[in-house]
């Protein structure tokens, strides 16, 4: 292998690793629920959370007001009413959201044939040259926590987790929407 097809191949690595851990990475759903929780008696809903609570130090009101509308359209698809006045509903419903910058290091060594000495079972050997490649990789990750509470005895009966790493469309209404219909699917009630 030459140096120029070592090379080559080293700056394709280069150029196509970062497409790859932002073209492949996927939405990451997880949930868990109150066995005993009966959830075929839960039938209406109201929000909980402040979205100074949900979002600590928030730069766009806008994206919560998407996730509000959303959680609530797909809860209302779901047949749940929302609760209005001073009524008491079955369930609260509490989200958190949060970001967190991720890194990673790779470390990519070639190594290719040079000038040596001795004679081996492969014919020359000794000292040859290489080149070593270091990139370094940073993207923001995004985590998104759905509650539902029990209001009768203040009791969490279901949890949905989203993890996605975030790109220029993360705050975009079709993108909030595939999260949280992704999130919601997991609810065992409906």
């Amino acid at each position: 292998m030459s140096i120029r097809s070592c090379f080559s191949t080293s700056l394709a690595v280069l150029l196509i690793a970062p497409m790859l851990i932002t073209g492949c990475s996927s939405l990451e759903i997880t949930s868990d629920y109150d066995r005993d929780a009966d959830f075929a008696s839960f039938k209406t809903y109201e929000l909980v959370t402040s979205p100074e609570e949900a979002v600590p130090n928030r730069a766009n009101d806008i994206v919560v007001r998407r996730l509000e509308s959303s959680i609530e359209n797909h809860l209302q698809a779901m047949g749940f009413s929302k609760v209005m006045g001073d009524s008491q509903a079955d369930l609260g419903v509490a989200w958190h959201g949060s970001t967190k910058e991720q890194h990673s290091t790779t470390v990519d060594t070639y190594r290719y044939a040079g000038a040596g000495y001795g004679y081996g079972y492969y014919g020359w050997w000794g000292p040859g040259m290489g080149t070593t490649t270091v990139s370094h990789n940073s993207w923001e990750e995004g985590m998104l926590i759905i509650d539902f509470i029990d209001q009768e005895n203040n009791r969490l009966v279901w949890r949905g987790v989203a993890k996605a790493v975030l790109s220029d469309n993360a705050g975009t209404q079709e993108f909030i929407d595939k999260v949280v219909a992704a999130m919601l699917k997991e609810y065992p009630g409906k």
